[in-house]
């Protein structure tokens, strides 16, 4: 995973840091509505209207930070992904012809559909989902480190907790992708055979079609 990220480091990086930007502003604006607050309640009206303007300022902010995040993000994604494919095609035609005919066809398809989709969910979303939470933890403890040092220590325990609970579905779910890969495997392969049936029939051949790829008379 570490590979690809790194071969597009550079777009990585801006999305990472504007990961950071945007932690920070979800976080910092929190401490201002709270001084909004705070001089709304000492009377104080020029106060009051300086930290609901900051407020809304980085309520913007934000919302423009998440958008270029996402169609950043989506287009890295996209990018990862499709050098995946190329260096699993690459792979491929190294194979000599025998060990291509080791696994069917329908394994190596889904390859290039299913485990691209679970490697993007399993490994480019929690990768950058861990980053930001990353971020927003440092943020709100800097935060909350200016309102009392309780908070801090409470802080603390609940990101040790919500950084560890998902480790321990990680077997699991790597188990369910895997039975899924070779499910979907069988399926395409059946698939394949039906069409090909289906395409005898309309050619009047009574069986699988002498033109189809991998097509055998029965």
């Amino acid at each position: 995973m570490y590979y690809y990220i790194k071969k597009y480091w550079k777009i990585n990086i801006i999305i990472i840091f504007m990961l950071f930007i945007d932690a920070g502003l979800s976080s910092y604006r929190s401490l201002a509505l709270m001084e909004s607050l705070e001089e709304l309640v000492k009377g104080n009206f020029r106060g009051f209207l300086f930290w609901t303007l900051l407020n809304l300022f980085c309520v913007v902010l934000v919302q423009v930070f998440v958008a270029v995040e996402d169609i950043l993000g989506k287009h890295v994604i996209r990018k990862m992904n499709n050098q995946v494919r190329r260096d699993m095609a690459a792979t491929m035609l190294q194979m000599s012809h025998g060990e291509f005919h080791k696994r069917q066809t329908g394994e190596y398809l889904s390859e290039f559909t299913k485990d691209i989709d679970q490697i993007e969910s399993l490994a480019w979303g929690p990768f950058f989902n861990w980053i930001s939470m990353a971020f927003t933890v440092m943020h709100s403890i800097i935060a909350l480190s200016c309102l009392h040092w309780s908070l801090t220590v409470a802080s603390l325990a609940s990101a040790l907790i919500m950084s560890l609970a998902p480790k321990l579905f990680d077997k699991k779910m790597e188990a369910a992708g895997a039975a899924c890969t070779r499910e979907q495997a069988k399926a395409v392969s059946k698939l394949k055979d039906l069409a090909r049936m289906f395409c005898g029939f309309l050619a009047g051949t009574g069986g699988f079609c002498k033109v189809c790829p991998g097509a055998a008379m029965k």
